[in-house]
């Protein structure tokens, strides 16, 4: 895998880890880091059968920042029935998109389980009120209790399962609908994903078979 400049080299053979790094070597003015630990602020844990991918240490350091590492943690991310209704008084947009910006950063990496919290904060990011920055500061008091949370990944037979889910009209202002979907591979999550669905549905079972449409062209 390469991301810019860093460079993961993975085979089940050590000989083939280090004739990789000596082309490289030779070519390049490559420094080897030694065994994985953390790449793009995931750290990369071995375990039993596989390897243990979190972000507790991101999570830490983005409770620090906004204030909140001794905030009392909660049970979930968001309330059921959020409504949009609140104070009309506007929030700071640039601070609301900096705490937008550290959760998108969890939810496509490693924390599946506020991905669909973030969907919604993304929704009010163009006029963020005080009541929409109270719901991303109850993300950040889940991810207090839950920062050792994480993905695993192991040996498998290589097997793919897809799930996925559409509500129906559940945006009060557009009356569109959303997606959510998770592909694991053997037993690991690997991409996932809840979004607006781009048409506005007008039966539940039309909203439906958009979500299952959309799972089905990441699988193909």
């Amino acid at each position: 895998m390469i991301y810019v400049d860093d460079i993961i080299i993975i085979s089940d053979e050590l000989k083939n880890i280090k004739s990789v790094k000596e082309e490289i070597s030779a070519c390049l003015d490559a420094k080897d880091m030694g065994e994985l630990s953390t790449f793009l602020g995931v750290t990369y844990s071995p375990v039993i059968g596989g390897a243990m991918l979190d972000q507790e240490s991101y999570v830490l350091d983005v409770l620090e920042r906004f204030g909140m590492e001794k905030c009392k943690p909660v049970s979930s991310p968001m309330t059921s029935g959020c409504s949009s209704v609140c104070s009309n008084r506007l929030f700071d947009q640039r601070k609301y998109e900096e705490v937008l910006g550290c959760l998108l950063f969890l939810a496509t990496r490693t924390r599946p389980d506020i991905n669909i919290a973030v969907t919604v904060l993304c929704w009010k990011s163009f006029e963020p009120l005080d009541c929409d920055f109270i719901a991303a500061k109850r993300v950040l008091r889940y991810l207090q209790g839950t920062r050792n949370f994480g993905l695993k990944f192991s040996g498998c037979s290589g097997s793919l399962r897809a799930f996925a889910d559409g509500d129906w009209a559940g945006d009060e202002q557009w009356l569109k609908s959303t997606t959510g979907f998770v592909i694991f591979l053997g037993n690991s999550a690997v991409p996932w994903k809840s979004a607006m669905q781009t048409v506005v549905a007008l039966l539940t079972s039309e909203a439906e078979f958009i979500a299952a449409s959309e799972v089905c062209k990441v699988v193909m």
